[in-house]
């Protein structure tokens, strides 16, 4: 007998709370969720865990839930195997079951890591979000994208893993060093440009409606005595961010798993991004101002290739610059040994290395194969 049949999945929500100053809310939500007596384990690092890691853990505790933290070391080197297992045997010794979750509290190393540690904990168990740094408010912590990094593979190990909510508390940014604010911009300056090609593949999502273009509200941000101060961001916060989670949640959900392309577009900067990250150790560069020097070279291949204007190159080297962004890579990043992790990014193909690129017009964006080498090293040269 031959039988044919077939699996229904149903749609998943995930409802992304952005609440300016209540992260201590956490727990009324945590209720609507999960009764008492389940237990919760937040994830996080030293800097965070000084921060709000007790406030958040009473807080839980209060409501009735039974809280274990584990903390990480700071930084992108905590993005490996060893310390997920780490993590995955904690949660094993306080008796985690299916019916408990994770939550994962800090920037987006804590975010991606915990995220995998769910998924593959028991084949998987819920987890939440609660994103500390901007990075991980406007990109990172959205989207279900975790894992962690294998050898020289940025995010070589992964999965497509939705949270059960994100619960982001804007206010919380201001209190993490200007550093971790400015990389943080670099992915809200690159939503910026590739926020017509969204607009165009999704529709413009309505809270966007009748707005100007966020490159033209990030250019008429004042910006004190030529740095970011914390306070110069007050009133333009959590514009920002609700600006860029609505551009995310646009893509995730038209192309979750990115197989139409759509969501490769959020990649802008990215393929050498994550070159750069991998050559200098994971040590001298934050992800951010990674992404920053790999948007300043996506626009000038794209200038080579001549659908994008050098004069548009100079007006995003100055938005970064404006931002106290790098914009000019360490000459100890050898492009030689640049092009060889690129070759290794996830989204090569066949083709050689594939590269999301500016395209005519600030906001635009178009996805590039097949790009001769000879090229690619006249920019990194």
């Amino acid at each position: 007998m031959i039988l044919k049949t077939e699996i229904e999945k149903s749609a998943q929500t995930v409802p992304i709370h952005i609440r300016p100053g209540e992260l201590l809310l956490l727990s009324e939500v945590c209720l609507t969720h999960y009764p008492p007596k389940t237990k919760l384990l937040i994830v996080t690092d030293a800097i965070v865990k000084e921060l709000w890691g007790q406030a958040l853990s009473e807080s839980l505790k209060q409501a009735g839930y039974l809280v274990y933290t584990y903390t990480i070391p700071v930084g992108e080197s905590a993005k490996c195997l060893s310390v997920m297992e780490s993590v995955l045997r904690f949660a094993l010794e306080a008796g985690l079951s299916r019916q408990d979750a994770m939550i994962a509290f800090g920037g987006g190393v804590v975010g991606d890591l915990t995220g995998f540690c769910a998924a593959t904990y028991f084949r998987g168990i819920d987890y939440i979000q609660v994103p500390t740094t901007l990075l991980a408010q406007v990109d990172s912590a959205i989207g279900g994208k975790v894992g962690v990094n294998l050898h020289h593979a940025k995010n070589g190990l992964g999965a497509f893993y939705q949270p059960r909510f994100i619960w982001m508390d804007p206010t919380l940014v201001k209190h993490l060093p200007c550093r971790q604010l400015r990389a943080g911009l670099a992915e809200v300056i690159k939503y910026s440009l590739i926020e017509t090609s969204i607009q165009e593949a999704c529709g413009s999502p309505e809270s966007l409606s009748h707005t100007p273009p966020l490159f033209t509200v990030l250019q008429k941000i004042v910006v004190k005595e030529e740095a970011v101060e914390k306070d110069c961001l007050d009133t333009e916060l959590c514009e920002l961010i609700s600006r860029c989670v609505a551009l995310k949640t646009a893509v995730v959900s038209l192309d979750e798993q990115e197989k139409t392309g759509l969501r490769a577009l959020l990649n802008l900067g990215h393929t050498f991004a994550h070159a750069y990250e991998e050559l200098s150790g994971y040590q001298d560069l934050l992800h951010g101002e990674a992404v920053s020097l790999g948007l300043v070279k996506a626009a000038q291949l794209a200038s080579i290739l001549g659908h994008f204007s050098s004069s548009h190159v100079e007006t995003i080297i100055a938005m970064l610059e404006k931002f106290q962004l790098p914009t000019v890579p360490s000459p100890s990043l050898e492009p030689l040994k640049l092009i060889a992790l690129m070759r290794q990014d996830k989204k090569a193909t066949g083709n050689g290395i594939r590269f999301v690129l500016p395209d005519s017009d600030i906001g635009r964006v178009r996805i590039v194969d097949g790009v001769d080498e000879h090229q690619i090293l006249n920019i990194l040269s």
